[in-house]
């Protein structure tokens, strides 16, 4: 406790103290200045409670819980406006857009992104400020605003480099290698990671895990998953991470071994990542491929008809947890459509499937996602009926997406389904 501030216990405390900090928020945003006092609090201690709120809900972030992001960060601003924290504002307005971006308020969530922009302007080059300009970086890839995370990555990058913190200039590069596996540019994604590689010594436990899923989503999307790079990225998963994090490795390394066609090590790490998923409130930007990756095991089970194990269940119970974690995500959203379509279909609904795959379309070209639209368009073609004018249509359009990109494994998957619709029409 500091100053008589206390963090909520549990739910019931967390919503009704989020309530209270919004109503705060918007009387010092609405009310005339001078009208509200700071209080009996000074500045000194307005900005040590306005750090340690900060800190309270970076590590939400790395929980998957939103909800906590939101009410720790407006405590934050709140405190920082108060006593007057300039440097402690910026930090609290750039994690502010983040919690709101993570619980769906787009537009707010921009305008407190551009409020510490403003401030940060004055106060390059300071740690605050290249912070300032990575948060803006990790709000705009989640929302799918690539060119404007481009930006901010790019200067935030600059300003640590001029300040010395390889550590922090790595987790920037996470986001730039981020953006370009999102939207299936393989080959920028490796010399981006390529390049963080070169300066392992400043990396963090969590930075490495960062680093070799990177490494692992692309091989895996190429077909060409290493088994000592899966081992060492299940090893970081042991150790003591995050549970976003962990979800990640474990999700990354289960997609690895199903690649390789090593099922039980696969079906081991989906099962890790199961419980993790289970607990997850929000997904966000590249953390989607440790979700997706549990899933895809499960519905490769399922369809395959594997002995042992509950995977229809683990399968649909996934679905409905991915679904709801990123219905406020908008660059995950069309994968866990492709997902809940997969079960979908597998479940003998063969409707509710398409309209999910053609969702997840729109959505994909919407975003620029192009393995995304690729898996859309094959598994709209493939579900379609020989004699459908647009099954052979949907299917080229995939496969040529995933030539494009280097996606080996979905380019034959493809390219196999293109060779039915064609003997289908050379029986007479």
């Amino acid at each position: 406790m500091l100053a008589g501030q206390r963090v909520a216990h549990n739910s019931f405390e967390r919503v009704r103290d989020l309530i209270a900090h919004i109503a705060e928020q918007a009387w010092l945003r609405l009310a005339p200045p001078g009208l509200f006092k700071g209080g009996r609090l000074n500045h000194e201690t307005s900005r040590r409670v306005a750090h340690i709120r900060e800190r309270l809900a970076e590590r939400h972030f790395f929980r998957n819980e939103s909800i906590g992001v939101l009410d720790e960060t407006l405590a934050a601003v709140n405190f920082a406006e108060r006593g007057g924290a300039v440097v402690e504002m910026i930090s609290g307005y750039s994690a502010l857009a983040i919690g709101m971006g993570m619980s769906g308020l787009t537009r707010p969530a921009r305008f407190y992104r551009d409020l510490a922009m403003s401030l940060s302007e004055r106060f390059e080059p300071t740690p605050e400020a290249a912070r300032a300009y990575l948060l803006a970086a990790v709000l705009e890839y989640g929302l799918g605003g690539w060119d404007a995370s481009e930006q901010f990555a790019r200067r935030s990058l600059s300003l640590y480099r001029q300040l010395g913190d390889r550590g922090r200039a790595q987790t920037v590069l996470t986001i730039m290698w981020s953006c370009r596996i999102l939207r299936g540019e393989l080959e920028a994604a490796d010399e981006l990671q390529r390049a963080a590689s070169e300066d392992v010594e400043a990396e963090t436990l969590q930075g490495k895990a960062w680093r070799l899923a990177a490494k692992s989503i692309v091989a895996t999307i190429r077909g060409r998953a290493q088994a000592e790079d899966l081992e060492e990225l299940s090893k970081v998963g042991d150790a003591r991470l995050a549970s976003a994090d962990e979800l990640f490795c474990f999700g990354t390394v289960a997609a690895g071994y199903l690649q390789r066609g090593e099922i039980a090590k696969a079906l081991s790490a989906a099962d890790r990542g199961f419980d993790l998923l289970r607990e997850t409130d929000i997904v966000w930007g590249n953390y989607i491929y440790g979700a997706s990756g549990v899933i895809e095991v499960y519905l490769a089970c399922w369809s395959a008809a594997s002995p042992g194990g509950d995977h229809r269940n683990k399968a649909l119970l996934a679905c409905d947890c991915a679904s709801r974690a990123t219905r406020n995500s908008p660059v995950c959203r069309p994968r866990s459509l492709l997902l809940s379509g997969r079960a979908a279909f597998l479940s003998g609904k063969p409707a509710r499937a398409r309209r999910m795959w053609t969702q997840a379309l729109g959505l994909a070209d919407r975003f620029r996602l192009r393995r995304e639209g690729g898996l859309a368009l094959f598994e709209i073609g493939r579900a379609a009926g020989v004699g459908e004018p647009r099954r052979h249509s949907n299917l080229s359009r995939a496969a040529e997406i995933f030539e494009g990109m280097g996606a080996a494994p979905d380019l034959a998957a493809a390219r196999l389904a293109l060779s039915s619709c064609r003997t289908a029409v050379e029986v007479p």
